[in-house]
């Protein structure tokens, strides 16, 4: 399947399945509140649990965000890095469903090619998190997604074998380490 074939899906509010660089995600763009609920469906994940954003860079980010100039070069220092930043949000520009309304958001910055491609095609963030049901091992492999995930999602993009590991995670104002 071709990246304007797989942003078309998208850019129309579906949800996909697809390999990032730790696990087989599952998401929608970020302007679609009705497509994120149907993610939290699909995973059968709890509303209070929050969702991340996937941004394709410092620029699409600071649409969302609020980070200081300290913060921004951290952000740098670490953008290749499989690492997941908590991140203070401008409320009104992220669905309250991605975060349980909090101020914070969890974003992360693609690392694979697949993704960057396809962030040339798409305008606005990628809500992303693991294609399992919740509280189930996460998918490395295409052939460990649920069945019936599968079934609800618009589209499934299968690649190789994945790591497995999850993004470590970083409290972007104390630099404190959430989950390794």
């Amino acid at each position: 399947m071709k990246i304007k074939e797989i942003a078309e899906v998208l850019n129309k509010g579906g949800i996909i399945i697809y390999p990032t660089d730790t696990v087989y995600g599952i998401g929608c763009l970020i302007n679609f509140p009705n497509s994120i609920e149907r993610v939290f469906e699909i995973k059968q994940r709890p509303k209070t649990n929050p969702v991340l954003i996937m941004v394709k860079d410092l620029e699409m980010l600071k649409k969302y965000a609020e980070i200081s100039l300290e913060e921004e070069k951290m952000l740098k220092k670490n953008i290749k890095k499989t690492v997941s930043f908590v991140i203070p949000i401008k409320k009104e520009k992220i669905p309250g469903i991605i975060n349980n309304n909090g101020d914070t958001v969890g974003i992360r910055f693609p690392n694979v090619r697949f993704l960057k491609k396809l962030f040339k095609e798409i305008k606005y963030p990628l809500i992303t998190t693991s294609a399992n049901i919740s509280g189930k091992p996460y998918p490395r492999k295409f052939k460990e997604i649920d069945k019936e995930i599968l079934k609800r999602v618009d589209l499934a993009i299968k690649g190789k074998n994945l790591s497995g590991k999850p993004s470590k995670v970083v409290d972007i104002k104390t630099g404190e380490v959430i989950r390794k």
